[in-house]
């Protein structure tokens, strides 16, 4: 009897801390989002000198392709990060502060 139940236990206790293990799933095209102007800048250099391939593929993560957009203010990089269009956007401080009091932010970066 107490064999029993402590391989039923066993078995549960495996099963439980299964079940709580987050899954990561890697991805192969990473999309960023860039605005107009100088203060730009380190996302223009990142895109001209391939810096996300170059540094992902000497992390062994193999070959990640970065696909980039333009768009015409923070307005829109909100609407697309919210949207999932974009993994990153390059915010100054005041599309930070609006971006972190919409709780469809804080959900959607909680649940990667």
């Amino acid at each position: 009897m107490w064999k029993k139940f402590a391989a039923g236990a066993l078995i549960a206790a495996a099963i439980a801390g299964v079940a709580h293990i987050p899954a990561y799933a890697e991805v192969t095209e990473v999309r960023m989002s860039k605005q107009f102007g100088l203060p730009y800048l380190p996302m223009i250099v990142i895109e001209a000198q391939s810096l996300i391939e170059k540094n992902a593929k000497a992390a062994g993560l193999g070959d990640v392709k970065t696909s980039w957009t333009q768009r015409v203010g923070p307005a829109a990089d909100m609407d697309a990060l919210l949207a999932g269009q974009a993994d990153f956007i390059g915010p100054g401080a005041t599309t930070l502060a609006t971006i972190w009091r919409r709780p469809s932010a804080r959900r959607r970066k909680c649940a990667r």
